[in-house]
């Protein structure tokens, strides 16, 4: 099977370091056209309002509980993670025919044999 053709990443506004940190990473990897690395806007949890207007954003169909392992509710960050991977799946639902996509964080790394492990995922 071929590689995505389109790489989206998350990235929260005020975290403008990570995101050219990012994009400094994907380009050394020399797999993807520049036009194919799609920058998505992160919900950040701690921002006030932040959490309730992404809530809306999904329909009130998201709703957190209490987490098994831990037996607390999830925090800001968590949750803000959380909505910004659910919203991402379905802005790329609803705007994609492509087969395959990458999703990241703009923290992520990769390794050197990241093309052949990527080749051998999909």
């Amino acid at each position: 099977m071929e590689l995505p053709k389109k790489v989206y990443y998350i990235n929260l506004e005020n975290k403008q370091e990570n995101n050219l940190l990012f994009l400094e990473r994907i380009h050394k990897l020399n797999l993807f056209a520049e036009k194919n690395i799609i920058r998505f806007e992160g919900i950040d949890g701690r921002k006030e309002g932040e959490i309730e207007r992404a809530i809306d954003m999904t329909n009130n169909k998201v709703r957190f509980g209490i987490n098994n392992e831990s037996n607390s509710e999830p925090g800001l960050g968590q949750k803000g993670v959380y909505l910004s991977h659910y919203l991402l799946l379905k802005h790329i639902y609803n705007t994609t025919t492509d087969e395959c996509v990458m999703i990241c964080e703009d923290d992520c790394g990769y390794s050197e044999n990241f093309e052949e492990y990527l080749k051998q995922t999909i």
